[in-house]
């Protein structure tokens, strides 16, 4: 986190550069039209076959809701949606294929890991969560790997942690609380650990790689390694003590060797000590509030 990166883009302006009550309000109208859109497209899915092409496209449309919040968002606050989010900064292959790495080292230390949790809940009464998804591998394909990255990416990292990163004092601290905002956004605790985990790692990498496309390769490849695992490996796999041994071993590996053999991009952003801006009452209630609400949806999903 106290890397010296390189200095931004000259023709980035720093006058619009976002803040914590650009995290806050962009999370919180996020969050009440992701709330919305599953309302509405919920009961859709609920009148039509599980697994059908309409219950298929109310899940993208959901995905591709959130992306259309982050862009109206620094549309409304002008701001160029393209530039803020650091999509005109081509992705870096050393810092993406490094972090693709640790994801996917990661994936396979948090399986095993998920499962033995789950079995202690069941052992205390809970039921055991689960994605829930129907196993059809091309439409998985289709709308549950590329789509979720580009418009998750948008908010979470575009948007959400380089507001928290540049409006918080303490850098190390927003990367956790921007990953704690991700996993706590899907409401799934089946993946509320990994998810925590991947949260933290993409922010990382936008700070240091530059680029938003380096997070959607990166999330992109979670998602499809998952996919793909799902249809692929036996499920003995996903339990071994081997499995979690060697994903633990290459993902802290990996990570370590990212952070002192990789040295941060050309198009790396230092927030340097840019003074805090104070709560701006109305992003900061809007923030609690869907907060709140999300912590409740968790809950329910137990």
């Amino acid at each position: 986190m106290n890397d010296k990166h390189a200095a931004a883009s000259p023709e980035r302006d720093d006058s619009q550069q976002l803040n914590k009550n650009d995290a806050f309000m962009c999370f919180g109208i996020t969050a009440l039209v992701y709330v919305a859109l599953s309302a509405v497209l919920g009961s859709v899915q609920n009148t039509v076959e599980k697994g059908s092409a309409v219950w298929w496209i109310c899940l993208v449309v959901t995905s591709l809701g959130l992306g259309a919040c982050a862009a109206v968002y620094l549309r409304c606050t002008h701001r160029n949606p393209w530039k803020q989010a650091t999509l005109d900064v081509a992705p870096n292959p050393l810092h993406t294929v490094f972090v693709c790495v640790c994801v996917l080292g990661l994936m396979c230390f948090m399986a095993p890991l998920t499962n033995w949790i789950y079995d202690l809940m069941e052992k205390a009464g809970l039921p055991r969560p689960s994605v829930n998804l129907p196993r059809q591998l091309v439409p998985l394909l289709l709308t549950a790997t590329f789509v979720p990255a580009v418009c998750e990416e948008l908010v979470f990292r575009g948007v959400v942690a380089q507001g928290l990163v540049r409006g918080m004092r303490n850098k190390t601290l927003a990367v956790v609380v921007s990953g704690a905002l991700f996993s706590l956004f899907h409401a799934n605790p089946a993946q509320t650990l990994h998810q925590f985990a991947v949260g933290c790692l993409l922010s990382v990498l936008l700070i240091r790689g530059g680029s938003l496309w380096s997070c959607v390769i990166v999330h992109f490849v979670n998602n499809l390694a998952a996919v793909v695992c799902e249809f692929v490996l036996p499920e003995a796999v996903f339990t071994s003590w081997i499995t979690c041994l060697v994903g633990g071993v290459v993902a802290i590996g990996s990570f370590v060797a990212y952070i002192l053999l990789v040295k941060p991009a050309p198009h790396a952003f230092d927030p340097g000590e840019r003074q805090t801006t104070p709560f701006a009452p109305v992003p900061t209630m809007l923030f609690a509030l869907s907060v709140v609400v999300f912590v409740v949806l968790w809950v329910v999903a137990l």
